[in-house]
């Protein structure tokens, strides 16, 4: 891997290109757009050479996150680096960064290798130059089967794979950002795309940040998840770490489909032993949590996966009962939805199949279980 702000020379097909990478770092940085605060306090660090996906609701803060980072918009307090030189908005976009916007802004009326060419030849490039970056571009970005097709003539899917490849039109390119790539494409098209994407970065090794509502995207894409919630970076990690370890119940009942289930409970201390009464269970903390007191107000978080029907013999105090509500068959999986006794809040979702009304009793692994503080949503150590 390269250090931060190198660049490499990399051959395909007899064009030298200037391949880069650079780390991208968030320092205090706030942003207000007239009186409404979109940004607060925000400190990121995203490595050179990473595969970053910013995940979370519409008006999180996530495109202007992406802005800011190519120069288009200014922090009100903070500082944005990329490649260890801050950027400044008045300057234009730093040279060794790329951003693909959520309508890809093709012409039309060129065909993609007129698309590919056009911002060299605006750059001056001569002919020669300007034709072999633009096929070399076209191959990274596995395009090259479109050259001569229209753009009114691609699919989602394919015409944001020629912004992008526009986008590494150029040498040096360090950093690629894209904002809400595919968000009208169907299923299919952004499978696809997240694989040619996968590739493109492996190949081309720059730092690529994107932007998406959809956190199943950004899981099947990332290395690095980063997860934007009312502004604020609520947890960062690999998709795998986040998902299975959320620091807070903010990001737990964002993730995933469904999302954790989260129980509220209190706590109790009997014969010894520390438990959480969970609706009309009561339920043994395994392996035990560090400085719960007896009546402190608790959330325990399980997913919905890691739920199923008890078998004979399991421990009273490793089981929930509820009773089935709802259910839905999505085919490769059934949804359960489920109350539990007369305290429960809402209803909470199981991947089970079981009918209506149905009396369940429900099991888990013991180190699946966790545990948030009710007062701050924060997770408690176990």
């Amino acid at each position: 891997m390269l250090a931060p702000g190198r660049v490499a020379s990399v051959v395909i097909a007899g064009c030298d290109l200037r391949l880069g990478m650079a780390e991208v770092c968030f320092q205090g940085v706030s942003k207000r757009y007239a009186d409404r605060l979109v940004l607060s306090d925000v400190d990121l660090t995203i490595p050179s050479g990473a595969l970053a996906a910013l995940v979370g609701p519409s008006g999180s803060g996530k495109s202007s996150l992406l802005r800011m980072i190519c120069g288009l918009d200014r922090p009100d307090e903070g500082t944005v680096m990329v490649g260890g030189r801050p950027v400044v908005a008045t300057t234009g976009p730093p040279s060794g960064v790329a951003m693909v916007f959520q309508n890809d802004a093709l012409y039309d009326h060129f065909d993609v290798a007129a698309n590919l060419r056009f911002p060299l030849q605006v750059s001056g490039a001569d002919a020669e130059h300007t034709d072999q970056i633009s096929k070399a571009s076209a191959r990274r970005a596995g395009i090259t089967r479109l050259w001569r097709r229209s753009p009114r003539t691609l699919s989602g899917g394919e015409r944001s794979m020629v912004a992008i490849g526009r986008a590494i039109s150029r040498d040096g390119l360090e950093v690629l950002l894209l904002d809400e790539p595919l968000a009208s494409a169907d299923r299919h098209v952004r499978q696809r795309f997240r694989r040619e994407l996968r590739l493109l970065h492996q190949t081309g090794g720059m730092t690529t940040v994107v932007a998406t509502n959809d956190q199943q995207e950004a899981r099947a894409l990332a290395d690095l998840l980063v997860v934007v919630i009312g502004g604020g970076i609520a947890q960062t990690g690999s998709p795998r770490t986040v998902f299975e370890s959320p620091d807070t119940t903010t990001v737990a009942s964002f993730l995933g489909s469904p999302p954790m289930n989260l129980f509220p409970g209190t706590v109790v201390v009997a014969d010894g032993r520390v438990a959480v009464d969970v609706g009309r269970d009561r339920v043994v903390i395994e392996p035990p949590a560090i400085g719960l007191t007896a009546g402190t107000r608790v959330v325990v978080g399980l997913h919905a996966h890691e739920l199923v029907i008890a078998p004979p013999g399991t421990p009273f105090g490793r089981t929930i009962h509820g009773t089935a509500s709802r259910v839905e068959d999505l085919g490769s999986s059934i949804n359960v939805f489920f109350g539990l006794g007369r305290s429960a809040a809402g209803t909470f979702v199981m991947t089970e199949n079981r009918p209506p009304r149905d009396r369940l009793e429900l099991t888990w692994a013991p180190d699946r279980m966790r545990l948030f503080r009710a007062d701050t949503g924060r997770a408690i150590p176990m």
